[in-house]
């Protein structure tokens, strides 16, 4: 269910990526990274269709954000970064804590998944 802070959404998404948008955040596949100690930090969004990186709630690394956001214009965000918003509103997000030097090993493990 979407929260009516977020009914907006409706219109903003297809109804494919409503449905995985609630998937994501109900199931707790959204995880921030935090990088200590110089707290850089960013979000994951784990779908089934693959880990996406999103910045800043303004940027993310999957397809639909570069043609439909960035090049088309046609929309505002991706259902990524609109997870992260959901998930950040209702507690749902998971912190995970990493050491600064590690910044690059974590890298390659999502982009070698």
């Amino acid at each position: 269910m979407i929260p009516a802070k977020y009914s907006f959404l409706r219109k903003e998404l297809p109804k494919r990526s409503i449905r995985k948008l609630i998937d994501v955040v109900y199931r707790r596949k959204v995880e921030r990274h935090i990088f200590l100690p110089s707290g850089f930090s960013f979000y994951l969004v784990r779908g089934r269709e693959g880990a996406y990186i999103v910045f800043d709630r303004n940027y993310c690394s999957c397809i639909d954000f570069l043609l439909s956001v960035i090049i088309r214009e046609e929309r505002k965000l991706c259902y990524h970064i609109a997870a992260v918003m959901m998930a950040e509103d209702m507690n749902l997000v998971r912190t995970i804590e990493h050491k600064d030097d590690e910044l690059e090993t974590v890298l390659r493990e999502i982009f070698m998944q």
